[in-house]
């Protein structure tokens, strides 16, 4: 709101003041010295029909003068009125703009707080996702490239092949043993297949030697005295 909008109005309350504070033409009275001077409104006039001046030209001028006088008091104390109206009315509109202008710029204060938390937020948001962009690049710099991951599929083949080999070899090993300990029971059975006909042989030998005895002993009893 313009202060250009008050300027009709403070226009208005001047000329007002101007108005109210210049004597009336009709109220002034010229003495014998020649001075001017406001007409004493509560001076006695004549009534009509009182005394034998009714007639008097001064007196009906007289008359006439005070009509005129209530008449500008009357108007004086209406233009008073509506100058106190008028500046009450003014200074309303002058604390109506102040608090105008005192709204527009906690408004205009408002909004760029507004503006600045607005950015604020924003900022924040670029730096989280920022940040989270730059976690994302880590998990995946941590990813080996094709080359290093053939390289150790590489060392995981030649490890596995490696085992491999030691698990052949203990296989080999464990076959020579096996064989080694078939031949060593084959050997043991046929020890003990040797060792019982030997002993069947040493039985049947050991009975026909004593069949032979008592066929000696019972021929030289039969051949005695």
């Amino acid at each position: 709101m313009d202060e250009d909008l008050f300027d009709p109005l403070n226009q208005a309350v001047a000329s007002l003041q101007h108005s109210l504070f210049q004597p009336p033409a009709s109220a002034a009275a010229t003495d014998p010295d020649g001075d001017t001077r406001m007409a004493d409104v509560d001076a006695p006039v004549n009534s009509p029909g009182n005394d034998d001046d009714d007639n008097d030209p001064d007196a009906l001028e007289d008359l006439a003068t005070l009509a005129t006088l209530r008449a500008e008091l009357a108007k004086t104390a209406v233009a008073r009125t509506h100058l106190s109206t008028l500046t009450s009315l003014q200074e309303q509109s002058q604390e109506t703009h102040a608090r105008m202008l005192s709204d527009q710029a906690q408004r205009a204060t408002l909004a760029a707080i507004e503006a600045r938390q607005a950015k604020v937020a924003a900022l924040e948001r670029q730096l989280d996702e920022k940040i989270e962009y730059e976690r994302q690049m880590a998990e995946v710099r941590k990813v080996p490239s094709r080359d290093e991951t053939r390289r150790v599929i590489e060392a995981y083949e030649r490890e596995i092949n490696g085992l491999k080999e030691q698990l052949e070899a203990r296989a080999a090993k464990a076959d020579a043993g096996r064989k080694r300990m078939y031949r060593a029971m084959n050997a043991i059975l046929e020890l003990k297949e040797g060792l019982v006909e030997a002993t069947a042989e040493r039985v049947a030998m050991r009975k026909e030697m004593d069949g032979q005895e008592q066929e000696r002993a019972g021929g030289k009893g039969q051949g005695g005295p």
